[in-house]
């Protein structure tokens, strides 16, 4: 396909009179790029992550309650490391993988305080 590109910028330069026939090609190019992206965006969208719901933290587990009432239950040993950061904590379960937890998701200061404590007694937080 950039031989393709190529040839129509060359076309250019020999024969100005197709300089329109050039650029449509190049357009005709850039579309073939781009629509796959954009269709294939649109299809994969987790729709999970867009889906109201509520969070609990126990001491053993975090409990994820989405709106059509199923459950998505985590226990604590499979998050290897915390990290608290100005406004959220980073949940990890791998190098990459980690929960999003804000703080205004919890209810009051006391709860911020008993969940870093539960944290650092499980070993997840310094």
């Amino acid at each position: 396909m950039i031989i393709f590109v190529l040839i129509s910028i060359f076309i250019c330069v020999i024969l100005p009179s197709l300089v329109f026939l050039a650029i449509f090609k190049i357009f005709l190019f850039c579309c073939y790029l781009a629509i796959p992206f954009i269709i294939n965006s649109a299809t994969t969208q987790p729709k999970l992550n867009f889906q109201t719901r509520n969070c609990e933290v126990s001491n053993n587990y975090s409990t994820t309650i989405f709106i059509d009432g199923s459950l998505f239950k985590v226990h604590f040993n499979n998050f290897t490391k915390a990290t608290k950061e100005s406004e959220y904590y980073f949940l990890y379960i791998g190098k990459i993988n980690f929960y999003y937890l804000p703080l205004r998701a919890f209810n009051s200061e006391n709860d911020i305080n008993e969940f870093e404590a539960a944290l650092k007694t499980k070993k997840l937080m310094d």
